[in-house]
């Protein structure tokens, strides 16, 4: 049966929030006074499981407490041990689930490892959910009744969500851009509590809209995994649903994620069109203007792509990525100050990125301020000191501006980082020479050839570096 949206001046009675909000109560409560918190939730459904964990994982981490999520399983069902020897267990809130999914007799390995190592949870000051569906609910008590006896809280999840609900969960699931989706994400996970919001939402007037939104999402986690099949298939079904509506905005974002999977697979001229169709539906999306940007540029369409990402942040003066790619564009065209300063705007967004960091340093080396672009380089190796290429940078601009023995170090350090690499070796050899440390050049330029035998140039470097000319042959 076909519900409607209820009345946005509604102020029904949220027992799924109540319920959270008893949940963190106790949890805080048990954290502040650094003492053990057992508690258990029922759920009816796997969409109000979603929803309840979603919600109250957001309200811890903004008192900056960390959540880990286990599912058990036949291997890791002994629960109050795997907790009890958690590195970090005093600032986490475990989350666990699928009790019955652990194995043994009738599957009952978690209820009885729960049952004999229950004194581990308060011993090591454990806060933990277990979350229950009906069956773990109803089996809890007959065959772990020791650790039951150990609870401190049981509440029940009774309602569905409402469509207010479902429809904030959406948005709490989704991301500004497929670009944002993170690589250390739980993709099998993320799938799964998408696909099961999809089939569990009900009839709501607006319900096609946000199963729309879901496909795409799942379409966008498909995409980060690189299955581009899987992704066009998940948004073939989105525009399914959203072909007959009159949903602009969503038919927009629709053929922007189309041009994401044309641009990945290499089909650039479709990956614009659809982009096109995109800007044509929703002019104002700065996304669709930045990846248009980035197609024409891949075409080496280099004024469009400067056109293109200009457009974008006219849209929207702080969309970084827009910012980088025209100071890159900037910079091939050789406008070095107004590259320079789109680098800049786009540091004062996002000061961490260290690449952007270096590309500013190497701008301001061209348009010759050496000092500023060691400033950059910096920058750049304390945001990232792994990076070899920054410490090369950092080598060659600390060397022009005769700061030698900072250069030397900076050298010495990418030689550790690129251990297969000559050119840190031939440029430490570059500077000892012209200081007239000739063994100590003769010294580098030969670790540079070892990693490089058949290069001449270094081989002539070397024999510049001795008063006679030695006789040196090339490997050919």
């Amino acid at each position: 049966m076909k519900q409607e949206n209820p009345s946005p001046k509604s102020k029904k009675f949220d027992e799924i929030e109540d319920q959270i909000r008893t949940l963190l109560d106790e949890l805080q409560l048990a954290i502040k006074w650094d003492r053990p918190s057992i508690l258990l939730a029922s759920y009816r459904t796997n969409l109000v499981l979603i929803d309840a964990q979603t919600s109250l994982t957001s309200k811890l981490l903004k008192v900056n407490n960390s959540v880990c999520s286990i599912k058990i399983n036949n291997q890791n069902f002994d629960i109050a041990q795997i907790l009890s020897h958690y590195p970090n267990r005093q600032s986490t809130v475990f989350f666990i689930s699928a009790l019955t999914q652990g194995g043994g007799t009738n599957g009952l390995n978690a209820y009885r490892a729960l049952n004999m190592r229950r004194e581990l949870l308060v011993d090591n000051h454990i806060r933990v959910i277990f979350w229950l569906n009906q069956e773990e609910a109803e089996i809890l008590p007959l065959q772990a009744l020791d650790f039951w006896a150990f609870r401190h809280r049981m509440l029940e999840f009774s309602s569905q969500p409402t469509y207010r609900r479902v429809k904030k969960l959406v948005e709490t699931l989704d991301w500004p851009s497929w670009d944002f989706i993170p690589p250390s994400l739980d993709y099998s996970t993320a799938i799964e509590n998408r696909e099961i919001i999809l089939h569990e939402i009900l009839d709501w007037g607006k319900a096609p809209i946000l199963r729309a939104k879901l496909c795409i999402m799942l379409a966008g986690l498909h995409w980060a995994k690189k299955d581009f099949k899987l992704s066009d298939n998940w948004l073939k079904k989105s525009w399914q649903i959203i072909d007959p509506l009159h949903e602009y905005s969503l038919k927009a974002q629709y053929w922007n994620a189309k041009g994401r999977i044309f641009q990945s697979t290499g089909n650039t001229d479709q990956a614009i069109q659809a982009y096109q169709e995109s800007i044509n539906l929703d002019p104002h999306s700065a996304e669709a203007w930045f990846n248009l940007a980035t197609s024409y540029r891949a075409q080496n369409k280099l004024r469009d792509a400067e056109s293109a990402a200009n457009n974008s942040i006219n849209l929207d003066s702080k969309y970084i990525r827009s910012w980088n790619l025209l100071g890159d564009l900037q910079y091939y065209f050789g406008n070095f100050e107004n590259s320079a300063s789109s680098y800049q705007r786009s540091l004062k967004l996002n000061p961490k990125n260290p690449e952007i960091w270096i590309k500013l340093g190497n701008t301001f080396n061209s348009i010759g301020q050496p000092l500023n672009a060691r400033g950059a380089f910096i920058k750049a190796k304390q945001l990232n000191p792994k990076d070899a290429t920054v410490w090369v940078y950092l080598g060659l601009v600390s060397n022009s501006l005769g700061l030698t023995k900072s250069s030397i170090r900076s050298l010495y350090k990418a030689t550790r980082l690129l251990p297969d690499s000559p050119d840190p070796w031939k440029i430490l050899g570059d500077i000892y020479k012209t200081h007239q440390r000739l063994p100590l050049a003769r010294k580098t330029y030969k670790r540079a050839i070892l990693l490089d035998p058949t290069n001449h140039s270094l081989l002539e470097s070397l024999n510049s570096c001795y008063l006679k000319p030695q006789k040196l042959f090339y490997k050919n």
